[in-house]
């Protein structure tokens, strides 16, 4: 039997909202170029363009000496795909707490699904605080992905999602 054919993408991008958009495209074009499976393809594009868009978003370059730059990798193997992001936290981050937070929540219900219906009747019942967390819920439910989350010694965040190669639901 063959290996499937690889992909690896490993860019370092000024944060920008135009950088994600064009990205986006990209990825998805790639993606398909190497795995011939539109609905990957498109499901990785919408992983890597969510967790840019939340680095774009997040990321703590405000603090001193920390350029704008985010990095995107894309890996592909015989049975899934990994986008990782890379972006400055600071030491004291409420982003980051909230943000790891959201993993911890969305770990707490049996499925990724679950947890996006829950968020979205919370949401739909009162008003909205501390942002909508959908981003990541909708990736984990609709991809459906992994999502885990580390910071380097240099406090930059690492986030990954794992996209799973087969059907997507």
């Amino acid at each position: 039997m063959t290996a499937a054919p690889k992909l690896e993408i490993d860019l370092e991008i000024e944060a920008t909202w135009e950088r994600v958009a064009i990205l986006r495209g990209m990825i998805i074009s790639a993606a398909l170029a190497v795995s011939r499976d539109a609905a990957l393809s498109e499901a990785v594009g919408m992983v890597a363009s969510e967790l840019l868009e939340n680095a774009v978003r997040y990321g703590a370059f405000e603090q001193p000496g920390v350029a704008r730059r985010v990095r995107l990798r894309v890996v592909t193997s015989d049975t899934d795909v990994e986008v990782t992001v890379a972006s400055p936290v600071a030491a004291v981050d409420e982003r980051l707490d909230g943000f790891r937070a959201t993993l911890a929540w969305l770990a707490s219900f049996p499925s990724p699904r679950e947890a996006y219906a829950a968020r979205v009747r919370e949401l739909a019942e009162g008003p909205l605080t501390g942002g909508s967390r959908m981003g990541l819920v909708r990736i984990a439910a609709e991809m459906p992905c992994s999502l885990d989350a580390t910071v380097d010694d240099k406090r930059v965040l690492h986030v990954r999602a794992v996209v799973r190669r087969g059907p997507l639901p």
